[in-house]
């Protein structure tokens, strides 16, 4: 997903409106647009690789987390009965987009290497769309619309989004909030679940931020945003009879999560958490609600965790 935000951000500038509340009117509507996309991609994926199964799991997946969370980190200070009525909006705008994409053929690269597809490809019917949002369909629009969005699509890796998923999926459907403490020492394979697992549920949260760090805006660590990542992870490991305070086995965990979340500054991330989470209220602050969001997400209190993505948002 953060993919298909990247490229509603790239064409954003192309935008032609007469006022500012069209502009940004037409911006949410590219973005949603972009969403609809990778959603039915993810969906055909799916049933390639697993059938109706795994595609059913899959869109019951996004389902759940896109929807909302989206919506609200832009509407989130409408009153409710707005905000329902636009997650609403855009959900029944999904399923059209989804009936209508089905009808189209796909290939990522169509025949030849060129950008202009063959009739009703996907990326046509997209493309049209875009268009019209954009509000030029010249042959140099037309072109940019294609390449960016087909570059999109690549850089997604939309395999092993599925993956992610589904492991989202049976992580969450198989958690349970009360503690297994006769558990077994992870074995190197369950860990290795565990974090894609972890990993793909926090990612969820940072898509519909639009950005790919947790920093906060001047590039200093955000300690509220660690320790919710280090308290999510620690309540989903103590269900399941792992113990994070034994730094042997769980600090490698949470270095692992890390990398996977946010590359390149595991190790600095990792040695803040060591070195403040007795010390400094943010951090614990967050570490609180990453645990208790857990908790109430395993116990159906809580559709959709959202904190991390709160405390990257509010920092900025």
């Amino acid at each position: 997903m953060r993919a298909a935000l990247t490229g509603a951000y790239q064409l954003q500038d192309s935008i032609i409106a007469a006022i500012d509340a069209d502009r940004h009117a037409r911006r949410y509507r590219m973005q949603c647009e972009f969403i609809y996309s990778f959603m039915h991609l993810a969906g055909r994926v799916a049933y390639e690789e697993g059938g109706n199964g795994l595609h059913a799991m899959v869109s019951q997946a996004l389902a759940d987390a896109i929807p909302r969370p989206f919506v609200l980190t832009i509407v989130d200070h409408w009153p409710d009965h707005m905000k329902e009525g636009i997650i609403n909006e855009f959900s029944t705008n999904q399923v059209a987009a989804e009936r209508e994409y089905g009808e189209c053929g796909f290939h990522l690269y169509p025949p030849g290497g060129s950008l202009a597809p063959p009739p009703h490809e996907v990326v046509d019917q997209f493309s049209d769309h875009i268009a019209e949002i954009i509000g030029s369909r010249d042959d140099a629009s037309m072109s940019q619309i294609r390449a960016v969005t087909i570059a999109c699509w690549d850089a997604s890796n939309l395999p092993s989004s599925v993956n992610e998923l589904q492991a989202h999926s049976i992580a969450s459907g198989s958690a349970s909030s009360q503690p297994n403490t006769g558990g077994e020492r992870f074995t190197e394979n369950d860990t290795r679940k565990f974090v894609g697992a972890i990993a793909a549920m926090l990612a969820m949260q940072l898509v519909v931020t639009g950005r790919t760090s947790i920093d906060l805006a001047d590039g200093a660590v955000n300690p509220r945003a660690l320790g919710y990542i280090y308290g999510f992870i620690d309540a989903t490991l103590y269900a399941r009879g792992q113990d994070i305070s034994d730094l042997e086995f769980g600090l490698p965990i949470v270095v692992d999560v890390l990398r996977r979340l946010v590359g390149g500054k595991e190790e600095q991330y990792a040695r803040f958490l060591l070195d403040n989470s007795r010390t400094d209220t943010a951090v614990q602050a967050g570490m609180q609600e990453g645990r208790q969001q857990y908790i109430d997400f395993t116990n159906k209190k809580l559709t959709t965790p959202m904190g991390l993505a709160r405390a990257v948002i509010e920092a900025e």
